[in-house]
């Protein structure tokens, strides 16, 4: 299990509380948003990793199977996808260029992205 907070402190997201979706709370009203933010891989693949850029709003979440996923934090709508390799463990944006995503695998690879919504 991950939980990340959104810079503007108004979203929570929680990874791994339910087979391969992210839950996104508004944070203001204490309450779940009214949608989940659901991805469907096979059974193999779970989501290891969530991140916010700062000042955006969209979240990053990432599998064991190499992809990552933009989503809008506001609606759960998928923006973009990239594809980091089989055996993805961690994702970090950069604090200085919102659109540039690190990734590490299991494997010690570091790949670098260039988010775009």
């Amino acid at each position: 299990m991950e939980i990340a907070f959104s810079p503007n402190g108004k979203h929570l997201v929680a990874i791994g509380l339910e087979d391969n979706k992210a839950v996104v709370w508004n944070w203001e009203n204490h309450k779940s948003d009214n949608f989940t933010i659901s991805l469907r891989h096979n059974d193999e693949d779970n989501l290891v990793a969530v991140d916010f850029p700062d000042n955006k709003n969209y979240v990053a979440t990432a599998s064991t199977n190499g992809t990552i996923n933009l989503w809008n934090i506001d609606n759960g709508d998928r923006l973009s996808t990239c594809n980091s390799g089989k055996g993805l463990v961690a994702i970090a944006f950069s604090p200085k260029n919102t659109n540039l995503l690190a990734s590490a695998n299991a494997d010690g690879k570091v790949n670098m992205f260039r988010c775009k919504p």
